[in-house]
C-alpha cells in the first residue's frame, strides 16, 4: 500500500494496523467492564494507564505483555518507540518490573514498517521488524531467560575441549563475543569439513 501523505492517524490505524493485526490478534476495545484475566491472543485499543491511553496493549493468557504505538504513515515508526516506553512505565498491572517498565515487549508501526525492542535487555537495541509478532511468537521471546543464556556462554570455554583446533576455537568464541552484544547477523568463512557449531540463546548457527 502506499503512502498517502495526507492521511490521518485513525485512518492508518484502520486500514493498516488494525487489518495486519487481524490475521492473528483479536482486537477490543476496552472498557470498564471488560475481563482481562479472559484474554488470549487479544490486543486491547486505547488502554488506559498512568500516562494516558496506550492505542494497543497486547494480552497473552491475561497478561499484558506487549505495547504498539501507532503513528500516521507518513512519520517516522522508529522515532515513536520512547511513547510506547512511557506506557510501559504507566502501566500498574503489567506482568514484572525491569528498571520501572512494567511491560517488556514495546512496538512501533506506521503501518509500513515496524520496529521493536524487548527492554528486558539493557544492550538490546531497536530494531525494524516484518510485522507484529503473533502470539506464539511473543510467548517464545517472553519464556527465553535471556540472562541465564548469556551467562552460560560467559561462563563456559571451549579452549579446554581437546576434540577442538585452534581455528575452530576462535570461530566459536569470536561468535559467542557477537551474540553477546546482540549482533543479530554474522558471517563464519572457514572451509567445508571443519565442523563448527555453536548453539546459543535458543537459536542455532550453523556454517
Amino acid at each position: 500500500m502506499s503512502v498517502n501523505h495526507g492521511e490521518f492517524e485513525w485512518q492508518t490505524r484502520k486500514e493498516r494496523i488494525d487489518t495486519a493485526l487481524a490475521h492473528h490478534w483479536n482486537l477490543v476495545k476496552h472498557s470498564d467492564y471488560l475481563d482481562l484475566s479472559s484474554l488470549t491472543n487479544h490486543v486491547v485499543v486505547e488502554y488506559p494507564t498512568a500516562n494516558g491511553p496506550a492505542d494497543y496493549v497486547f494480552f497473552v493468557k491475561g497478561q499484558p505483555v506487549s505495547v504498539l504505538e501507532a503513528k500516521k504513515a507518513s512519520t517516522a515508526a522508529q522515532e515513536v518507540l520512547g511513547q510506547a516506553k512511557r506506557y510501559s512505565r504507566g502501566l500498574t498491572d503489567g506482568v514484572g518490573n525491569w528498571d520501572g517498565y512494567r511491560i517488556p515487549l514495546l512496538y512501533s508501526s506506521n503501518g509500513e514498517e515496524t520496529w521493536f525492542i524487548d527492554i528486558r535487555d539493557p544492550q538490546n537495541l531497536r530494531r525494524k521488524i516484518r510485522g507484529i509478532h503473533t502470539p506464539a511468537a511473543m510467548l517464545e521471546i517472553l519464556e527465553k531467560d535471556i540472562g541465564t543464556v548469556a551467562n552460560k556462554l560467559k561462563s563456559s570455554d571451549v579452549s579446554q575441549n581437546e576434540r577442538l583446533r585452534p581455528y575452530q576455537i576462535n570461530a566459536i568464541t569470536d561468535t559467542e563475543a557477537a551474540i553477546l552484544k546482540n549482533k543479530r547477523e554474522m558471517l563464519i568463512a572457514m572451509a567445508t569439513g571443519t565442523g563448527i557449531f555453536v548453539k546459543c540463546f535458543g537459536y542455532t548457527c550453523n556454517n
